[in-house]
């Protein structure tokens, strides 16, 4: 090594690579379908949350993210459709856990009231699930 290069820039050089390539591999972490489906669920969020008066940005709390899924859950004439899957509730909640997460916010999907509502959800839906 030269005398005049200075060994801590090398390994803060080395690790602003190994920085950028986690963040290239992380925005490959998911599929293009995933993230086109999450993209959605966060609109539908942002969408709910403005109807209800409320502000749209993360974070979310966990009270809000729980109204959101039993509204989901639920048949809205208002918008013409009909009760979502249980299968599409847990996966806006995955689109809402992971939109906190990665802006570095904390989920508010790890809430027990979250968990208690969707338990609650599938079970009046007949889907839930049985113990272990």
């Amino acid at each position: 090594m030269p005398e005049d290069q200075n060994p801590e820039l090398d390994e803060n050089a080395e690790l602003a690579s190994e920085l950028a390539a986690a963040r290239r591999l992380a925005g490959r972490g998911r599929a293009g379908a995933t993230q086109r489906a999450y993209r959605a669920d966060l609109q539908a969020l942002r969408a709910y949350l403005r109807r209800r008066g409320q502000g749209d940005e993360l974070p979310v709390p966990a009270e809000l993210v729980a109204a959101f899924i039993v509204s989901e859950s639920r048949p809205d004439r208002e918008l013409r459709r009909g009760a979502r899957a249980i299968s599409t509730v847990e996966r806006r909640l995955a689109a809402i856990s992971a939109a906190h997460r990665d802006a570095g916010l904390p989920d508010p999907c790890t809430d027990s009231f979250v968990h208690e509502t969707l338990r609650g959800i599938r079970r009046a839906h007949g889907t839930a699930r049985e113990p272990k």
